[in-house]
């Protein structure tokens, strides 16, 4: 509205929401609500503002459950696969899993899941 380009903004939500909503957010330059940008997909989660600090903690231990060696090369992956054609990324997808299979967490849930373990 002023004839500032958010540039960097764009390069962020053009990843989030796709071209034409990220077209249309930025050439607005009008605010939305949680509630939209759930429904868009710039957010995952909206939740009430009462229930916010002891939502966002459990949403946060939920991934710290999770094997850090796994969702780390998941988000590394996404990140890389981004503009890919599909053999390109399938073919990331390989090498990304060879190497998830050698870690130490790929390695302790194996263990578990042939011994039963919980």
């Amino acid at each position: 509205m002023v004839g500032f380009v958010a540039a960097i903004v764009a390069a962020l939500l053009r990843r989030q929401v796709g071209e034409k909503q990220a077209f249309e957010l930025l050439a607005r330059a009008e605010a939305i609500g949680a509630a939209e940008a759930q429904r868009i997909g710039m957010v995952n989660q909206v939740w009430p503002d009462g229930e916010f600090d002891s939502r966002v903690e459990e949403y946060a231990r939920a991934f710290a459950r999770k094997s850090a060696s796994a969702v780390t090369l998941t988000k590394s992956l996404l990140y890389h696969i981004d503009g890919m054609g599909l053999e390109s990324a399938l073919q990331s997808g390989v090498l990304v899993n060879a190497l998830a299979r050698g870690t130490a967490d790929a390695q302790r849930g194996i263990d578990q899941f042939v011994h039963k373990k919980k």
